[in-house]
């Protein structure tokens, strides 16, 4: 008998995947509803991003992690935008079904790579990067893995924790990861983010 071939898994998030997300956001914040209650905005971001992707030439920096079956295990949400003049990329949202321990990992892989070839020229500098993250599960995620990612493609990162919150009952930390290919870059690109920001 034929085997079947693996499919890919990990692919660009596209508005087709707007019922995984809302699959997969039930499982994640299955505990929490004040994140389930996100979900329209969450599915408005989708659609938003990949038009905007498109008309500005922008590179895709989402991405939906499946198995091998083909099932939805965990999507990262990212793009670029401007916070008081300042572009900076944002990640949205990362989330799995708390099933695939390797989902959350893939993803920010995933990411860091888009990111890497995206960014880093004359016309698209290296911006910084902000999330909201959650304490238990992207924030050990990200602080884990993102200088050694950085690392693997030649660049320096800093991660910077800006703030806390909560939400519901979730602790969220408000980080921002600063990349560059000097220490003079990253200082440069921190001191530009905290203008932004007002920190």
């Amino acid at each position: 008998s034929a085997v079947e071939p693996r499919r890919q898994a990990i692919a660009p998030l596209t508005s087709r995947d707007v019922v995984s997300v809302a699959v997969l956001e039930g499982k994640a914040y299955s505990d929490n509803a004040s994140l389930v209650e996100n979900l329209h905005k969450m599915q408005n971001n989708i659609l938003g991003m990949e038009i905007a992707d498109r008309h500005f030439s922008r590179p895709n920096l989402s991405f939906m992690y499946r198995d091998q079956k083909g099932s939805p295990r965990g999507y990262i949400l990212a793009y670029e935008g401007v916070q008081n003049k300042q572009p900076f990329v944002f990640i949205d949202d990362l989330a799995t079904d708390r099933e695939s321990k390797m989902a959350g990992g893939r993803l920010i892989k995933q990411f860091f790579d888009a990111y890497a070839e995206g960014y880093g020229t004359e016309a698209r500098p290296y911006l910084p990067i902000f999330t909201n993250a959650l304490d238990k599960t992207s924030f050990p995620i990200l602080t884990r893995h993102a200088e050694r990612l950085a690392q693997e493609k030649g660049l320096l990162a800093k991660v910077i924790e800006i703030g806390t919150h909560s939400r519901g009952e979730d602790l969220i930390h408000d980080i921002v990861v600063v990349i560059g290919k000097t220490e003079e870059e990253l200082q440069a690109q921190e001191e530009r983010m905290r203008t932004a920001l007002g920190s």
